[in-house]
């Protein structure tokens, strides 16, 4: 092919090369040196088998595009308004060091339900995706399924707290976990299966875990299992109570769990506790103004309240309700009497609570 130059070496064409601001020994594809002005550059980036180098520093996308093949940049892509950029099948998009990716207006995530979650392989930590059956973009973290939670909702408005969680139980079922949305109406779903089989077992809840603890399975335990309230899913293993006891009580506040008494010694005449968004074994508390086998407990976002149950080694039934500061450490104050002895009952508030009945 002939070769073509137009002024001193600005612009060589020889071979199928392009050379621009360039002398002879830079010709190829096309390389670009010096500042370049124009009222009109439109730039393809599927037209390239391999996009690499070019435009370093950013990449604006004007018109729709698909990559079809292996494409890489060194700078942040910006895709304009009214316009696509689709990774299509069997290409890959090799953004390296890319620092930023700017989308306007919108963005879409992969969509699907609770069971299509494990459909295909190879899940890392990092995936983002939005479960249409929850309602609520998720992640995963390496282990488990999450929610991206608006904490200040949660907080300020009664009906972002959506599930009622129940664990294990007596007959058949011990396994089990259910569920129920707090705003509908209907029966309760399968959520999941604990690690260790239990009944006469306590539970608490912060805005995102739900807590169960003790029991017999069939044997008195000691273990502390956890779930995220809005995935199902099984329990996971959180740690284990200072000693075991069946028969407890739970409450909380958002950030720590309490579980006093039972039917066990000592834990049945103590309070223990956990940092619920941690794992690990419960620490001691305090102690109950007496041994109180089977209390029931409920709870504002401050204080702990605990009642009912009966003494040990005697039936003798409890009349006096303990409190305590939940944020502190220490031994349980009178707060008053009910107006009967009892246990076996339950016992819920219209903050954070813990249901202890069976």
């Amino acid at each position: 092919m002939a070769s073509y130059r137009i002024g001193i070496g600005s612009f060589n064409l020889k071979d199928g090369a392009v050379g621009i601001g360039t002398e002879s020994t830079g010709l190829g594809n096309l390389k670009v040196e010096g500042t370049i002005k124009t009222t009109d550059l439109d730039v393809g980036v599927s037209t390239f088998t391999r996009y690499a180098g070019f435009e370093g520093e950013q990449t604006n996308i004007g018109r729709d595009q698909t990559l079809s093949g292996e494409y890489s940049t060194t700078g942040d892509i910006v895709v304009d308004d009214g316009n696509t950029l689709t990774v299509g099948l069997g290409s890959t998009a090799c953004i390296g060091s890319v620092e930023c990716i700017s989308v306007k207006h919108h963005f879409s995530v992969p969509v699907g339900d609770t069971a299509q979650r494990d459909t295909s392989a190879g899940y890392q930590e990092g995936v983002v995706r939005y479960n249409r059956d929850l309602g609520t973009m998720e992640f995963f973290n390496g282990n488990e399924w999450r929610q991206f939670t608006y904490i200040s909702d949660i907080q300020n408005s009664t009906s972002s707290r959506g599930r009622g969680v129940f664990f294990g139980g007596n007959p058949g079922t011990s396994f089990e976990i259910q569920f129920i949305n707090l705003q509908s109406l209907g029966n309760a779903q399968f959520f999941g299966s604990l690690v260790e089989k239990r009944i006469w077992s306590g539970a608490h809840a912060s805005s995102t875990r739900g807590i169960v603890h003790g029991g017999q399975s069939p044997s008195t335990t000691d273990s502390i299992e956890y779930v995220t309230i809005q995935s199902e899913g099984n329990a996971i293993d959180f740690g284990d109570m200072f000693s075991g006891a069946y028969g407890t009580a739970g409450c909380s506040s958002s950030t720590r769990g309490l579980i006093a008494g039972g039917n066990g010694s000592p834990h049945n005449g103590k309070i223990g506790y956990i940092q619920i968004s941690t794992l690990g074994d419960s620490l001691e508390f305090g102690n109950l103004s007496a041994v109180r086998r089977y209390p029931l407990a409920c709870s504002s976002p401050i204080r702990g309240f605990f009642t009912g149950g009966n003494s040990a080694p005697t039936t003798a039934l409890r009349r006096q309700i303990d409190t305590v500061t939940i944020s502190s450490l220490g031994d349980a104050i009178d707060f008053g009497d009910m107006t009967r002895v009892a246990r076996n009952f339950g016992a819920c508030s219209d903050c954070h609570g813990g249901l202890g009945g069976f």
